[in-house]
């Protein structure tokens, strides 16, 4: 689970779109651990009231324009999405990130996509850096919604900031893109599936590429492609690693 920052008006969700997702565990020929209806509510509600979500509700209050839906906790299920593989959605560390950001070198040519974007919290941080443009990509489809209509009230040029809906497993069209974001929004199986993507990305398109990995706890998968190699390490919010891994 993601903790939320001091710095809190951003969110993240996981964002990889397949079908199986939805599906039910024995449709795949797993069965479902038995858990009582009071496990299941004390769970969730750990999860919706943990102290971080108390520290983000508070930062909330801080958003000067009502009109705008940055923050929020999401889990998985509020939105239909298997939380075996969807990572309860909420925002980076504004300051976490600016860190990590400013550690390095942006090109006016460059482009980067938050994969797992959210309501697009990390993106608009994204936007007060040089990147040619700053999209996402999410798999709930609410969000995107939220998402794209957040950049529309703030004026920002679609030429600029896009929100895709999509799933990472699958989404192909990473070939414009110089940094990958992506703030642990999803289960192992999926990253995998994801590095697939951007492993045949970087055979069409060869090119150097940035994966910026916070509270990165799927590294093995990343060591095991064999593709990246890692360039940085930095403290994140809350004792969470931040990774910067360079291809080519």
């Amino acid at each position: 689970m993601k903790p939320l920052s001091s710095d809190c008006r951003e969110t993240v969700i996981g964002s990889a779109r397949n079908a199986r997702w939805r599906d039910t565990p024995e449709q795949h020929g797993m069965r479902k651990p038995h858990r009582s209806h009071w496990w299941t509510t004390l769970h969730q509600l750990g999860r919706r009231w943990a102290p971080a979500s108390w520290e983000h509700r508070f930062y909330t209050r801080r958003e000067q324009d009502p009109s705008l839906d940055f923050s929020g906790v999401v889990l998985p299920e509020d939105v239909g999405l298997d939380p075996r593989h969807a990572v309860r959605s909420t925002p980076s560390s504004d300051q976490a990130l600016r860190r990590l950001l400013d550690s390095m070198v942006i090109a006016p040519t460059h482009c980067i996509l938050d994969v797992g974007s959210g309501k697009g919290s990390a993106m608009r941080v994204m936007l007060h850096y040089p990147f040619a443009r700053v999209d996402g990509l999410e798999l709930a489809e609410d969000l995107v919604q939220i998402a794209r209509q957040n950049f529309a009230r703030l004026g920002v040029e679609p030429s600029r900031c896009q929100v895709h809906a999509g799933d990472a497993a699958s989404f192909a069209a990473l070939d414009d893109y110089s940094h990958l974001y992506l703030y642990n929004p999803f289960s192992a199986d999926v990253l995998r599936a994801h590095l697939q993507q951007v492993s045949a990305s970087l055979r069409r398109q060869p090119r150097p590429l940035w994966l910026l990995y916070v509270n990165a706890k799927w590294t093995r998968e990343i060591d095991a492609l064999g593709l990246f190699r890692l360039e940085r390490r930095l403290p994140g919010q809350w004792a969470q690693p931040m990774r910067i891994y360079r291809a080519n």
